[in-house]
C-alpha cells in the first residue's frame, strides 16, 4: 500500500529531528549488532524510516545537532497542533483550511498506546458534541448483530463506536477514530512486538469488524482500510508508569471475568498485585529477550530489574513509530497530554473540539483524576527508566515525555 504521497526532499534540519538523542550514529561508535543492521528497535525503524523518507545510507551515519522543542507538560502549552510535510517540525504551523463541508465527514485518528486516556477522549467528543465516533474495532460496538461502517464505500473500516441511538452521525468535520496501532504485544518477547514502520503503518490501518455472510452466518474477520481515508491525527500521551499500572488494572479487570476462582491468575488491584504480575509477565519472556536481535545488551542490562520492564521499552518504540507514521502521512497531527484533563481541562477539550472542526453542545462527562502510581517504583528504577526511554527515544518523543521524570 502506497503512502499519501512520494517522499520530497527534506532539509538537514527536519530530518535531524527524527534522529535518536544520542546523536551520532557510525560504523565506529555503533554496537556490533547494529553493524550487522540487527541492532535494537530504534535504530532498525530508524533506518528503515531513513531509507523510506530518501536518505542515503551515507546520511544515516552523519553526525546529528537537533534542537529539542518545548516540553507541552502539565504547566505548558496543552496541545500542538502543526501541518505540512514535517508536521513535527519546530517552526510556526500555518493555520489548517477548514474541511469544506460538501466532502461530508474525515477521519481524525485518535492514536494512542493503550491505556492512555482513549476511552476518556472518546466518552467526552461523543458528549459534547452529540455525535457518535469511529473506531478501527468493529467488534467493540456492534448494531443488531454487525459491524457497522462510516463509509459505505469502505467495509473494511473504520467503523462507527456503541449501539447508541442518541448520538447522531457527524456530516461534517472530523470523526474522532480510535486506533491502537501496533507493537501492543504484553505478553511477547522482543523478537515479537517490535516492527518496522511499515509493519506499524498498516496496523494503524487495522482492525476487525463483526458481518453477516450470504448464508446468513456471523463471520468475525480482521480488516484493513486505506490511509486515504484519514485527514488528521490525534497523538495521546500519558505518564508512562501510571500508563504500565493501568494496564495491569485492565488485565485484572480481564481474568476476573474470565478466571473468577482462580486466584492463581487474578491478583487484587494494589502494589503487591502489580509487582506479583510484573514478576511474572518479566520472567515468562526474559530468556528471549537476552537473546533478542532487537534487545540491546546493555539496554536490557539497564532495565532488566524494572517492574514490566517490556512496558517502557514498548511504549516509547510505539510513540517513536506513531511519529514516524504521521510523519509519512502529512497530515496535520494534534499532541494532547492526559494529565491536562485535570490540570487545563477547558483548554484542552476547546483545542479538540476545534481540531476536529465539532461545536460543544451536550454536557460534558466527568473526568475523574486517576490515582498516580510512581510510588509504585524506587527512585533508582525511575532512575533507570528513565536512562532507557531517552536512549531509545527519537529528540520529538523525548521531547514530550521528559517532563514525565521532571523532580
Amino acid at each position: 500500500m502506497s503512502l499519501r504521497s512520494s517522499p520530497r526532499s527534506m532539509s538537514s534540519d527536519d530530518r535531524n529531528e527524527f534522529l535518536p538523542l544520542n546523536g551520532e550514529l557510525n560504523a565506529q561508535n555503533a554496537p556490533s549488532k547494529m553493524r550487522c543492521l540487527m541492532g535494537p528497535p530504534q535504530i532498525v525503524a530508524l533506518i528503515i524510516a531513513g531509507i523510506m523518507m530518501g536518505y542515503s545510507l551515507s546520511e544515516l551515519g552523519a553526525s546529528s545537532t537537533s534542537t529539542p522543542i518545548a516540553s507541552s507538560s502539565s504547566s505548558g502549552t496543552s496541545l500542538k497542533t502543526y501541518n505540512g510535510w514535517n508536521p513535527y517540525s519546530t517552526a510556526e504551523s500555518k493555520p489548517v483550511p477548514k474541511r469544506d463541508p460538501s466532502l461530508g465527514p474525515g477521519i481524525a485518528w485518535l492514536m494512542s498506546f493503550p491505556n492512555s486516556g482513549t476511552s476518556y477522549t472518546l466518552k467526552f467528543v461523543r458528549w459534547a458534541t452529540q455525535k457518535n465516533a469511529g473506531s478501527n474495532y468493529g467488534e467493540e460496538g456492534l448494531y443488531d448483530g454487525v459491524s457497522s461502517p462510516i463509509f459505505e464505500n469502505s467495509p473494511q473500516g473504520p467503523f462507527w463506536i456503541g449501539t447508541e441511538d442518541k448520538f447522531e452521525h457527524p456530516t461534517s468535520g472530523y470523526i474522532l477514530t480510535k486506533t491502537h496501532c501496533g507493537m501492543r504485544c504484553g505478553q511477547c518477547s522482543a523478537d515479537v512486538y517490535t516492527e518496522t514502520p511499515h509493519m506499524f503503518h498498516h496496523r494503524c490501518l487495522s482492525g476487525n469488524r463483526v458481518f453477516q455472510d450470504d448464508k446468513g452466518k456471523l463471520v468475525h474477520d480482521e480488516t484493513e482500510y486505506g490511509v486515504e481515508l484519514v485527514d488528521k491525527i490525534v497523538h495521546i500521551f500519558r505518564d508512562p508508569f501510571d500508563n504500565a499500572v493501568a494496564r495491569f488494572h485492565l488485565n485484572n479487570k480481564r481474568a476476573k471475568k474470565r478466571h473468577e476462582k482462580d486466584t492463581d491468575i487474578v491478583r487484587e488491584s494494589t502494589q503487591e498485585g502489580f509487582l506479583d504480575y510484573c514478576k511474572q509477565t518479566d520472567d515468562l519472556f526474559r530468556k528471549e529477550d537476552q537473546k533478542s536481535r532487537f534487545m540491546e545488551d546493555h539496554i536490557y542490562e539497564m532495565i532488566k530489574d524494572v517492574p514490566c520492564y517490556k512496558d517502557f521499552i514498548r511504549y516509547v518504540l510505539w510513540h517513536n513509530a506513531a511519529f514516524t507514521t504521521a510523519m509519512n502521512m502529512e497530515v496535520p497531527v494534534l499532541i494532547l497530554h492526559y494529565e491536562n484533563y485535570d490540570s487545563r481541562f477547558n483548554e484542552t477539550t476547546k483545542e479538540l473540539l476545534e481540531f476536529l472542526e465539532q461545536d460543544m453542545v451536550g454536557e460534558i462527562p466527568e473526568f475523574i483524576t486517576g490515582k498516580k502510581y510512581r510510588s509504585y517504583y524506587t527512585e533508582e528504577q525511575v532512575k533507570k527508566v528513565k536512562d532507557v526511554m531517552e536512549e531509545l527515544a527519537y529528540v520529538k518523543t523525548w521531547g514530550e515525555i521528559k517532563h514525565y521524570f521532571d523532580d
